[in-house]
């Protein structure tokens, strides 16, 4: 029984598929409602051909399969003595239900675990061997692994990784957001914006993944984390965000260890203290004694004080 999906208005518009029949488009439609949750099924010409084409008896299967093959759109394997597909760009397309099963096909053995898409490579210098058990790339040294398409073709090797790598840290501090608005092509729509950041503003990919870490992760601020929920608020705010994460780390790097473990205490004698005459590395070092909270060095202490009055002033949420 095959299973609902999406399709894109990009599946219309993209360049490489336009080179291959009609017939075979419709095919690698079906495919996707045939395959599992990780964009695999059994390779059975006859079971395909009846849910794919079940009233056109006519229609040469093998050469479409072929077709798509040699496109890239296609993967061809066998595991166990049993011939599957496998879609090597199923992330581009389709990001299935979280309650559907789980794959019962095994992966391709040549799986390069890289999560992008890698349709059309195979014009780009790739090399399949049908039913073979490797796929060896030779991808242009300048944008290893690109996609070439429209206006919104994802070329930089590291764009979806980032947007995954956003998508879970988004999921540490708010699993219901995902869950709830986590829909097919987002995770797309979300490379196409960090790729832009990164071929076209020339961000540094590592650079890029340390802010999205402090904005969801470090940010003691909390201010970031309902801010910076898609690609294109990355790279809106990604001047910004590196600013202000760069000088978090220069100004708290003596202090942090004691706040990461005693920021409640360090709030709490803010809200009291702040503006007042007790405003004082003395003050903080007295009630820390008071309340039993490892004593700060004056230093440390010294830290603290300019850290929370930075905090606070940039809208941080109190915490009792």
């Amino acid at each position: 029984m095959g299973r609902r999906r999406i399709v894109s208005p990009e599946f219309f518009l993209h360049e490489r598929l336009a080179k291959v029949s009609h017939t075979a488009r419709l095919l690698f439609v079906s495919l996707w409602c045939q395959a599992d949750r990780d964009g695999r099924l059994r390779n059975l010409p006859m079971l395909i051909h009846a849910e794919a084409f079940p009233h056109e008896p006519e229609i040469d299967l093998s050469a479409c399969l072929a077709e798509l093959e040699a496109g890239g759109f296609l993967l061809r394997y066998t595991a166990s003595d049993r011939a599957f597909l496998a879609i090597p760009s199923w992330q581009r397309w389709q990001n299935p239900h979280r309650n559907e099963r789980a794959s019962s096909c095994p992966a391709p053995p040549s799986n390069n675990g890289s999560g992008l898409c890698t349709e059309g490579l195979a014009t780009m210098g790739e090399q399949v061997s049908p039913m073979s058990d490797s796929v060896t790339l030779s991808v242009s040294s300048s944008i290893p692994g690109s996609i070439e398409g429209g206006k919104d073709a994802v070329k930089h090797p590291r764009a979806y990784q980032l947007a995954e790598a956003l998508r879970e840290a988004i999921r540490t501090h708010s699993p219901e957001y995902v869950m709830k608005y986590d829909k097919p092509g987002q995770l797309t729509g979300w490379a196409v914006d960090i790729d832009r950041l990164l071929r076209l503003d020339n961000a540094d990919p590592d650079a890029v993944e340390a802010v999205i870490q402090w904005a969801h992760v470090n940010d003691q601020s909390g201010f970031w984390q309902p801010n910076l929920l898609s690609g294109k608020k990355v790279r809106k705010h990604f001047p910004k965000l590196r600013l202000q994460s760069n000088h978090t780390d220069k100004t708290s790097t003596a202090v942090r260890p004691w706040l990461d473990a005693h920021f409640r205490f360090a709030q709490r004698f803010y809200e009291r203290r702040h503006g007042t005459a007790n405003w004082t590395t003395a003050a903080l070092r007295r009630a820390a004694t008071d309340e039993g909270v490892p004593i700060p060095s004056a230093s440390q202490a010294a830290a603290a004080l300019d850290w929370l009055v930075k905090r606070n002033q940039k809208g941080g949420a109190p915490c009792r």
